[in-house]
């Protein structure tokens, strides 16, 4: 939205009609578009300056870890602790 950031790749949803809609949408490309966070992470860590986090807060903190566990930076639109 700023152009400072590009969208390379993700996974939108667990539905794949729907993940493969909002891709199409952002214009990712369906090699770049995975059915799951998991095998982003796998596929794109050595390939991402940053990774934004956008599931429902219960899913937060083990996508959260698994990024960092990777060495990839978090955009968390949510606050992952309390205190």
């Amino acid at each position: 939205m700023d152009r400072r950031w590009s969208l390379r790749a993700g996974c939108f949803s667990t539905e794949s009609s729907i993940n493969h809609q909002t891709s199409e949408l952002w214009g990712i490309d369906r090699d770049k578009t995975y059915s799951s966070w998991q095998e982003l992470i796998e596929n794109e860590k050595d390939n991402l300056d940053a990774i934004s986090i956008l599931t429902p807060t219960p899913q937060h903190k083990e996508i959260v870890d698994a990024c960092l566990a990777s060495e990839i930076p978090v955009i968390c639109e949510k606050s992952l602790s309390c205190t």
